[in-house]
């Protein structure tokens, strides 16, 4: 895939994710745990960090597998996909766990949204040497 198409597909990834996440329900909720307007903002900017992220660690991966695979794309990609599929999993179900608490600890959650994107963009940084 050319790099601005896949650029592009990304950015419309992400606008389709964020638009269903940061839908008014999901804000509502979610303002009604936060303390602030401002908190509420800050939160919408790491979230949008934490899927761009993803969505290019997919894109990438995706790429590493066709460009490595030859025959074996199909299988490469699937045994990608699971192993890097576990490990964001896990990491989404923890910080949504601390997201989803009755009285949510504003550090905990912004340090599981940083550990998030460091994975991601090392899942994305290793994609892309495989690319090569």
């Amino acid at each position: 895939m050319v790099p601005n198409a896949r650029t592009a597909v990304s950015l419309v990834c992400l606008l389709v994710v964020a638009s269903g996440i940061l839908s008014g329900v999901q804000v509502g909720s979610m303002s009604s745990k936060l303390p602030g307007a401002g908190v509420l903002l800050v939160a919408a900017v790491v979230f949008t960090a934490f899927i761009g992220t993803l969505l290019g660690a997919a894109a990438q991966m995706v790429c590493a597998c066709m460009a490595r695979a030859g025959r074996r794309a199909s299988w490469n990609l699937v045994g990608a996909a699971a192993a890097c599929g576990a490990v964001v999993m896990v990491l989404t179900v923890l910080t949504f766990a601390a997201i989803n608490a009755a009285s949510p600890n504003l550090a905990a959650v912004g340090g599981l949204f940083a550990l998030d994107a460091a994975v991601n963009v090392a899942m994305l940084l290793v994609a892309a040497r495989f690319t090569k």
